[in-house]
């Protein structure tokens, strides 16, 4: 499964430019990923973006294990989106979109938070299943693709309070905002204006996300 054409998809969707391919920054040694991080946050993980900041820049790789790479060549989510391979897909999406948020963040002198960067990349496991599935049932989508996607959310049994905390609320807002763009496309059908939304959502600072989100109706 290629990611450039996933990277380029997502900023076709929001009308933006990461300025670098993902594909130029992407490495599967797991041994390399170990030596590449501080001892006391090493955690075996399918995907991690990696970075390190210095005075002229950072630096950025985005581990991806060899499994999942080769259990979506051998079940390639583009020629079918399933259950089997639902999880896989999540998995390269959230590690694309980390890299397009903080590379296009950086490229306009804007600062981003871990938390953000989750909350994106929530939001953008949403949206890239949901542009799939539609290419494939031709233009029609699961009514419970939400509660699929993010229901009964599981976490690293590694992390602590703080990350399973940021976990869980990047879940929990990202639900509440693609419960209600689902809603929308549902009854309405108008990808365009939802596209707007996508769009005029990227580009808002955190607090004001969250205040979006904040306005929108509870899900049932």
């Amino acid at each position: 499964m290629r990611l450039l054409p996933l990277q380029q998809r997502l900023q076709a969707i929001y009308e933006i430019d990461a300025g670098h391919d993902v594909e130029d920054f992407v490495f599967s040694d797991t041994e390399l990923a170990r030596t590449m991080e501080a001892p006391h946050t090493a955690r075996e993980v399918p995907e991690k973006l990696l970075v390190r900041e210095h005075r002229d820049g950072m630096d950025i790789s985005l581990f991806l294990h060899p499994e999942l790479l080769h259990k979506l060549k051998q079940d390639d989510p583009n020629d079918s989106l399933h259950h089997g391979n639902l999880a896989d897909f999540c998995t390269v999406t959230e590690g694309v979109s980390h890299f397009v948020c903080l590379t296009w963040n950086a490229r306009h002198a804007r600062s981003v938070s871990l938390f953000e960067l989750e909350l994106q990349a929530e939001v953008d496991k949403y949206v890239m299943t949901a542009a799939l599935l539609a290419d494939q049932l031709g233009g029609s989508l699961p009514n419970n693709l939400p509660h699929v996607l993010f229901n009964r959310p599981t976490f690293h049994h590694q992390l602590n309070h703080g990350e399973q905390q940021r976990y869980r609320l990047a879940n929990a807002y990202a639900r509440h905002y693609c419960h209600n763009l689902h809603r929308s496309l549902l009854e309405l059908g108008n990808s365009i204006l939802i596209t707007r939304e996508l769009r005029r959502f990227y580009r808002l600072l955190q607090h004001k996300k969250l205040q979006r989100i904040s306005t929108l109706p509870q899900h049932h």
